[in-house]
């Protein structure tokens, strides 16, 4: 008899830890129609509704699922109360009691050291604020102390800010090591601010952002794929592309590739990491597209072989596109029938600039773009003085649909021409993937500009009418 009592005791318990992976209550006293958990999703960088309950002064969230290991969030309607960590996958119970003074966490003393760990970072804000505000006021008053008592404040502020800085940054590490094998752990090193570069450090642009590129992931646990379901990953990534684009090419790609090896070391966080690159410095859409650090990247992803045959194909066509008719490169020749009749080829048209808009005469985006030209000034003076010459390309088989265009919607003051055998897109000479698609090549049929978005062009005709 003991013995069965025992197995069913065993039996309820299991039952009970499989059929419960979580159990959160909450105790608050406010006005709120409804209370929400929402996880992190890295695709869409944003928080999304996980589970939501009706607003009681006391609210259960519960499941049988486990909590995959991420950074939560409590929401009251639509107001962020607090966040919470899950470290892993077991069973979560916890209760959190919020007023209007405090949160507390019972039976999580991750989350409850989180709590404190903020309150620490906000007294260590708060310092430094005051030291800002010290520092204005005396650059506001410093007229009424001499020099050198206007320098000996500054330097005694200078230190108080170095003293805060270093004790910050000491309770920072304490508290990782803690905590360490938690998402708490991981998250402070992950956000562990970058050390003040030394003053030589700021002699030039270049040194100073290479500085910031050589220290931004210093303390990044980049083997912890539970910071994934967190927003840090996406503003680390978001700071880093805005450092590589101050910098050439020649400072900034060496820093791309290390960590982009870094990230190697999961192949979801290196995913991660491509994709959101790629749309800044590859997509078509980008005002920040980079073609040297997205060929780089490129030929990176190729060499790695964690990369999967589908990826690879298409950063192969990728890079083959890319590689294509790159700035200073001879673009390539084609033919061309024009309104009146003639034929004759890219090579054979004489201008200081040629402005190759290549289009199709109905699509809404080509439409809106012929619009936008008509309201650029100084594209319009470039056209008057002949120093740049416009030309619109038709590049499809159909010949009735050009010579409606001509008919109809030809600009006075564009030369216009249809590649009649169809080689640009047949031998794929030019990226036409996005129409419309500009491209600018100087009197050699060298290219000055590829891809050309509409809210570049006027800037670019700025810049070739202050070159000539």
């Amino acid at each position: 008899m003991k013995q069965l009592i025992r197995i069913l005791i065993l039996l309820f318990c299991s039952y009970s830890v499989v059929g419960q992976s979580y159990h959160i209550t909450v105790n608050s006293e406010f006005q709120a129609d409804s209370l929400h958990i929402k996880s992190y999703n890295n695709k869409e960088h944003q928080y999304q509704a996980f589970q939501s309950q009706p607003y009681q002064k006391q609210v259960v969230f519960k499941g049988t699922a486990p909590l995959t290991p991420g950074i939560y969030v409590i929401e009251a309607d639509s107001v962020m109360l607090l966040e919470f960590f899950i470290s892993d996958i077991r069973v979560e119970k916890f209760t959190i009691d919020i007023n209007q003074q405090n949160v507390k966490f019972k039976g999580s003393p991750e989350n409850q050291a989180n709590r404190d760990f903020i309150k620490k970072m906000q007294n260590y804000d708060l310092k430094m604020q005051q030291l800002d505000q010290r520092f204005k006021e005396l650059k506001s008053g410093g007229q009424t102390l001499s020099q050198e008592a206007l320098q000996l404040a500054v330097d005694s502020l200078t230190q108080q800010a170095e003293l805060i800085r270093k004790d910050k940054l000491a309770y920072q590490r304490k508290t990782a090591t803690a905590y360490q094998g938690t998402l708490f752990s991981s998250v402070i090193q992950a956000t562990m601010e970058i050390p003040s570069p030394p003053v030589e450090y700021y002699k030039s642009k270049t040194t100073y952002y290479k500085y910031l590129l050589d220290h931004l992931f210093d303390y990044y646990p980049w083997r912890d794929d539970r910071l994934l379901n967190t927003p840090i990953p996406h503003n680390k990534f978001q700071f880093l592309a805005q450092i590589l684009l101050q910098l050439e090419a020649k400072d900034a790609i060496p820093g791309l590739i290390e960590y982009l090896d870094q990230s190697k070391k999961s192949s979801e966080l290196y995913s991660l990491l491509f994709d959101h690159l790629e749309n800044i410095f590859g997509s078509y859409k980008s005002l920040l597209k980079d073609e040297d650090l997205y060929i780089a990247m490129l030929e990176h992803a190729l060499a790695n072989p964690a990369v999967d045959e589908v990826k690879r194909e298409r950063y192969r066509f990728e890079l083959d596109i890319a590689q294509r008719n790159r700035k200073g490169s001879q673009a390539p020749d084609f033919n061309i029938l024009l309104k009146n009749g003639d034929t004759t080829s890219l090579y054979k048209m004489e201008a200081p600039y040629l402005l190759l808009l290549f289009q199709l005469p109905d699509c809404p985006a080509c439409v809106d773009l012929r619009v936008r030209m008509e309201s650029m000034d100084q594209l319009k003076l470039n056209i008057k003085s002949g120093l740049v010459k416009v030309v619109t390309l038709f590049y499809e088989e159909n010949e009735a649909a050009w010579r409606n265009y001509l008919n109809k919607s030809a600009h006075p003051d564009y030369l216009h021409g249809w590649n009649y055998d169809t080689k640009v897109l047949s031998e794929n000479l030019y990226d036409l993937r996005i129409t419309p698609m500009m491209i600018l090549v100087d009197a050699n049929k060298k290219v000055v500009a590829k891809d050309v978005l509409p809210a570049q062009l006027e800037q670019l005709m700025i810049d070739i009418a202050k070159k000539n």
